[in-house]
């Protein structure tokens, strides 16, 4: 998708649980159980990618191989009070955020379906150039705020443009390094990140990747 139909990173954010060895029934049911109680079951976010391919629309699981032509949506929702923002990684390492939309907040609401790109008739769709196209989902209880790292060296001729961008870049960088023992489970065409709620007091993630053949 090296020009996915606006392009596609998700940044995807999970958290830790022994919940991988377990059926399929009971991933789902620690999703849904800790709607109605915050004290059972497990927080977590489910994440669908969506097929537009020949005029079908299906969704898929994450290891699909696309093709050229393809055009996927990210659908989600998470199970908590949650701040979710979702980015675009680019093969120079800067990020693109592509959730929240503009002028929206990043908070979400419990079991809420979110759909990005929201346009009907939008969609990122994979160009000719194979390769494998890096989703970062960034979530977590508190605000997200990218901040830049401590003890960075501040280069005179910076703009404010670029210090954002350094630090969105930094913001993905933590997230996903804090998110490596969350975990998940793909459960057909949905994938479940559940997590601790301690570890959800920061911003967690983890990468998924799109593979374009």
């Amino acid at each position: 998708m090296k020009k996915l139909v606006s392009a596609l990173f998700i940044a995807t954010v999970f958290l830790t649980i022994s919940v991988s060895a377990q059926s399929e029934d009971v991933a789902k049911d620690l999703f849904r159980t800790h709607v109605a109680n915050a004290n059972k079951g497990k927080p977590g976010v489910k994440i669908r990618i969506e097929l537009l391919r020949n005029g079908q629309r299906q969704f898929v699981p994450l290891n699909t191989e696309f093709r050229s032509g393809d055009k996927v949506k990210l659908h989600f929702e998470a199970n908590f009070p949650a701040f979710v923002e979702i980015y675009n990684q680019g093969s120079s390492g800067n990020v693109q955020r592509l959730f929240p939309f503009e002028g929206a907040t990043s908070r979400v609401k419990v079991v809420s379906a979110y759909v990005v790109p929201r346009s009907a008739s939008e969609w990122f769709e994979f160009d000719a150039t194979p390769g494998t196209e890096k989703l970062a989902f960034i979530f977590s209880r508190a605000q997200i705020v990218a901040k830049k790292k401590p003890g960075a060296v501040v280069n005179p001729g910076q703009n404010e443009a670029d210090k954002t961008q350094l630090a969105l870049n930094e913001l993905n960088k933590s997230a996903l390094e804090e998110g490596r023992d969350l975990n998940r489970v793909q459960v057909k065409n949905e994938h479940y990140v559940f997590g601790n709620p301690e570890k959800l007091k920061q911003a967690v993630g983890v990468l998924i990747t799109l593979q374009h053949r």
